[in-house]
């Protein structure tokens, strides 16, 4: 889906990992606010079949040691 288009982007709930603590300077490892943001994404999409989320990553340079892994449908990585 577009979710650029305002319309589209409505429809989803967005998780932004700066908003857990994400530092986005490359040297900072950014693992554990971005699994706090993708654990809140996995917990909307859980709660019901309806549910879409979006996991935000605002531009920079994020530092992970740890693979994201998502089974569920109605998630988008931006």
């Amino acid at each position: 889906p577009d979710v650029n288009n305002h319309a589209i982007r409505a429809g989803y709930a967005v998780f932004t990992v700066v908003d857990y603590g994400a530092v986005r300077d490359g040297v900072t490892n950014d693992d554990a606010p971005v699994a706090a943001a993708a654990a809140a994404a996995r917990a909307h999409l859980s709660a019901s079949p309806a549910n879409k989320a979006i996991l935000h990553f605002p531009a920079g340079t994020y530092l992970l040691d740890s693979p994201l892994v998502f089974t569920q449908n109605h998630l988008v990585i931006d």
